[in-house]
């Protein structure tokens, strides 16, 4: 999906795509405790000063759910860099998906926590569940 984005609006760009499931455990972590650790995120961002400095990278995306969670840290962290959040462009296109799901059409339009996975139902419910002012938990 994020190369057909780079293919159809990005190809006039040099683009970089780098994963990262430690900085996904991180934001996860962060959303639960309310508390980051700063030598870990330091340690995860580490290539993108290099890569600032070797090749001018000048604009970080954050193209994942996750990562907008820690996006103030993160700006901090890398001066110089402008950082994007592609909360908004998820949100629609999740909202594209839902429209035409026939699980949704029963949606009151109350935000809810949807999930693939399963979740401890504690950290969810007293975590995500109140910090997100959610209505429901759909499994």
């Amino acid at each position: 999906y994020t190369q057909e984005l780079i293919d159809q609006f990005a190809t006039h760009y040099q683009i970089v795509m780098r994963g990262s499931t430690e900085l996904v455990y991180l934001a996860e972590d962060s959303a639960y405790t309310g508390g980051i650790n700063q030598a870990q995120l330091e340690a995860i961002l580490q290539p993108f000063h290099g890569a600032h400095a070797e090749r001018n990278l000048d604009t970080l995306v954050l193209a994942c759910t996750h990562f907008p969670l820690l996006k103030e840290q993160i700006t901090e962290l890398l001066p110089g860099i402008r950082v994007v959040d592609s909360s908004s462009a998820i949100a629609r296109q999740v909202q594209r998906v839902l429209d035409t799901d026939s699980q949704a059409d029963s949606w009151d339009g109350a935000d809810i926590l949807w999930h693939t996975a399963k979740i401890n139902r504690t950290i969810s419910e007293h975590s995500l569940m109140s910090q997100f002012q959610l209505k429901a938990l759909q499994v």
